[in-house]
């Protein structure tokens, strides 16, 4: 099973590249209508200043919430975490030691439910780790995650309570 941390967040970079490649290519298909040199020349002008400015927007958001397109299977005894791109950034064997922490953390906008709601999230790895504090941001777990490359975190809800081996694993907040 395939679970997304950021539901909604995850149609922000499309919408970005859809309305942006909208509106310069209304810009291109204005300017072809436009018949004086100059009138050419300064649309050309406007239209690749708002490309440059468009694609490092994109990259921008890209780097900085590429958190936003994580994701994780579970599969069997294997639970891995995806980074952008699908790059595999973690795998916890379940049946080896398996440390997890339940955590309850802000949601931001786009999270997987209302801004400023706490939901309970899960860190699984199969090495000791540092607890995380409750009410911290869902976004600076997730970075931080991604960063240390032996932890996933995943939501702790009615979809994957039943797939979790909690009972044969060992809590770090107790």
């Amino acid at each position: 099973m395939k679970f997304y941390l950021f539901k909604s967040m995850r149609i922000f970079i499309p919408n970005l590249v859809f309305w942006g490649w909208a509106i310069l290519t209304a810009m291109l298909l204005w300017g072809i209508e436009v018949d004086e040199l100059w009138d050419d020349i300064l649309v050309l002008c406007i239209t690749m200043v708002f490309e440059i400015v468009w694609i490092l927007v994109l990259v921008g958001c890209v780097r900085e919430y590429s958190y936003v397109f994580t994701y994780v299977k579970i599969n069997n005894n294997q639970i891995t975490f995806y980074g952008i791109g699908g790059k595999e950034q973690c795998t916890v064997n379940s049946e080896e030691s398996t440390y997890y922490q339940i955590v309850s953390l802000v949601a931001e906008k786009g999270e997987l439910s209302e801004i400023g709601e706490i939901k309970d999230f899960i860190v699984l790895s199969n090495q000791h780790f540092w607890p995380y504090q409750e009410s911290d941001k869902l976004s600076n777990v997730c970075k931080e995650v991604l960063e240390v490359k032996n932890q996933i975190v995943l939501p702790y809800d009615k979809e994957t309570k039943p797939l979790l081996k909690l009972n044969e694993w060992h809590d770090i907040s107790l």
